[in-house]
C-alpha cells in the first residue's frame, strides 16, 4: 500500500475554505476519486463609471453576494485611497484600502462586512461619482444563502473524492491536484482502494427507466474513477421493491465499460426487504471490467413502473495506478 500523500484541500463537505491548505491522507481510506463534479464558477465583477481607467483587476472575497457596490478613489499627497460601500449615497462603507503610489491596494473590512477586496490603482484624478459602481455576478450559493443545497454548493478544486476520517465519518473533499495526480500520488506503483454506498429510494414509485443513484449523503451520484475494478458488491433492501404485478425488475449498470453490471436484471420476488449479493462476491473471476474513464453507476426499471422499494448499494472497489 502507499504511504500517506499530501495534497491541496479547496472544501470540505461541500464549504470552500477561505484559503487552501495542504493536508495528509491515506490512500487506503479514499473512495470515489473523480472530476470536482459542481465546479466554482468564476465570480465576475463588473467596474462601471471609470472613464479614466484608474482602477483594474478587481477582487474580492467573503461575505459578499450577488449585487451593487459604490466605489471612490481619492489621493492626499501620494496616498491613494479606495472606498467601496453598499449603498448609492455612500453611507455604509464595507471596505477601504490606502497605498503610498500607485499599484496593489488591499481593502480590508470596515463595519464587520465581512468582506475585503483587492484593486490596482493608476491614480490621475480622484472620482467620487455616484455611477461609480461594482456589479457582482456569479456568485456561488453558500451556506445560509436561500436556495443553498449541499447539492447546488459550486466548490473550488479539480477533483473530489470520500475519505473516512479517524472519528470514521465519511467526509467529501476537493483539492487541486487533477484526478492523474492524485491516482499517480495514491496508486503509484501499487493499488489503492475504495468503497461507496449509494441510495436507491421508489418511495411513491418509479416509470420505467434508468437513473443515477445518489451516494448515500445525497452529494452527487455514484462515480467510478477511471481504471477502477469492482470487486465487491452487495444491496441492503430496507423497503422489498413491489410492482403491480410481478414481472418488474431491477438491473444495476456500469455504464459503458462492463455489459453485466452489479447486478442483472432481478424480478421484484427477489429484491425483498434484506441482503442480496451483487455479480461481484469477492473472487476474482467476478470482479468487473476495468473502466477506461469515470463511469456512473445507475440502475434500471424494465416490463413495469415499480410501485415501492428502498436499498442502499455497497461497492467495493481498486484502482490500478
Amino acid at each position: 500500500m502507499s504511504d500517506l500523500i499530501k495534497l491541496t484541500v479547496r472544501s470540505i463537505d461541500g464549504r470552500n475554505l477561505s484559503s487552501s491548505m495542504t493536508q495528509n491522507f491515506s490512500p487506503e481510506l479514499m473512495g470515489g476519486i473523480i472530476d470536482n463534479q459542481n465546479p466554482l464558477t468564476a465570480v465576475t465583477i463588473t467596474e462601471a463609471g471609470d472613464s479614466a481607467s484608474q482602477l483594474s483587476a478587481w477582487d474580492i472575497s467573503g461575505n459578499y453576494a450577488n449585487t451593487i457596490y459604490y466605489w471612490s478613489l481619492t489621493n492626499s499627497s501620494t496616498t491613494r485611497k479606495v472606498s467601496v460601500y453598499s449603498d448609492a449615497t455612500k453611507n455604509y462603507k464595507i471596505c477601504e484600502g490606502t497605498r503610498t503610489g500607485d499599484g496593489d491596494i488591499y481593502l480590508s473590512e470596515v463595519n464587520s462586512s465581512g468582506i475585503k477586496m483587492q484593486v490596482t490603482v493608476a491614480y490621475s484624478a480622484d472620482d467620487v461619482d455616484s455611477s461609480n459602481t461594482l456589479t457582482i455576478t456569479n456568485m456561488p450559493p453558500y451556506p445560509g444563502m436561500v436556495g443553498y443545497t449541499t447539492t447546488n454548493s459550486q466548490v473550488y478544486g479539480n477533483t473530489e473524492f470520500w475519505y473516512k476520517e479517524s472519528d470514521t465519518v465519511n467526509r467529501k473533499y476537493t483539492v487541486d491536484e487533477t484526478v492523474a495526480q492524485v491516482n499517480a500520488l495514491a496508486g503509484g506503483a501499487d493499488l489503492y482502494y475504495g468503497k461507496m454506498i449509494g441510495v436507491i429510494d421508489i418511495t411513491g414509485g418509479k416509470a420505467q427507466g434508468t437513473y443515477n443513484i445518489p451516494y448515500l449523503n445525497g452529494l452527487g451520484n455514484l462515480t467510478l474513477p477511471v481504471n477502477a475494478v469492482v470487486t465487491r458488491s452487495y444491496i441492503r433492501c430496507t423497503t422489498g421493491f413491489t410492482t403491480t404485478t410481478t414481472t418488474g425488475t431491477v438491473a444495476i449498470n456500469i455504464t459503458t465499460d462492463d455489459a453485466a453490471g452489479i447486478l442483472a436484471a432481478t424480478l421484484v420476488a427477489g429484491l425483498t426487504a434484506g441482503n442480496h449479493e451483487g455479480i461481484q462476491t469477492g473472487t476474482a473471476t467476478n470482479f468487473s471490467e476495468i473502466t477506461t474513464d469515470e463511469r456512473a453507476i445507475t440502475y434500471t426499471i424494465a416490463n413495469e413502473t415499480m410501485t415501492a422499494g428502498v436499498a442502499a448499494v455497497v461497492i467495493e472497489y481498486f484502482v490500478a495506478a
